[in-house]
């Protein structure tokens, strides 16, 4: 029977990993007890599975692929959800602009295709990688909010 549960650790540390940081042996003997060298392991395990969770995978499937030889792929979701569906992250109106100081006139001046550029400029300038990355950030906390209830 497969244990499903069962956890392999990905990396570890240990007390020699803090002279990388300027601590002398004195400092670690007396500040880095077992159970402050386990909740630094923990936060640094809560940070990388919260910011990094693409490169996790992406490692993992690169060392699957070392071992077997064989090309994985992560698996799409199969559940009932629909997967497309999208939920506003942000939009603009005119209205908006004139709450955030534009002077009504000038609203008044923008034509729906005014609107449309000033909307693809916005994303070309402000949606790339690091809008990703908070996006699975936030996704994960909302996870992680779910679990502790």
């Amino acid at each position: 029977m497969i244990d499903w549960e069962k956890q392999f650790s990905v990396v570890s540390i240990n007390r020699a990993d803090l002279t990388e940081f300027g601590f002398l042996d004195e400092q670690i003997g007396t500040i880095f007890t077992d159970e402050v060298m386990t909740a630094i392991a923990e936060k640094m395990q809560e940070r990388y599975f919260l910011t990094s969770s693409y490169f996790f995978w992406e490692d993992m499937k690169q060392a699957i692929r070392a071992f077997t030889q064989i090309p994985h792929e992560r698996r799409k979701p199969t559940d009932p959800l629909d997967w497309s569906k999208k939920y506003e992250v942000l939009t603009i109106s005119r209205t908006y602009l004139q709450s955030i100081g534009m002077h009504p006139e000038q609203v008044a001046r923008l034509t729906d295709e005014d609107m449309i550029r000033i909307s693809d400029i916005f994303i070309a300038n402000h949606f790339d990688r690091e809008f990703d990355e908070d996006v699975v950030f936030t996704a994960r906390l909302v996870l992680a909010e779910k679990r502790k209830k």
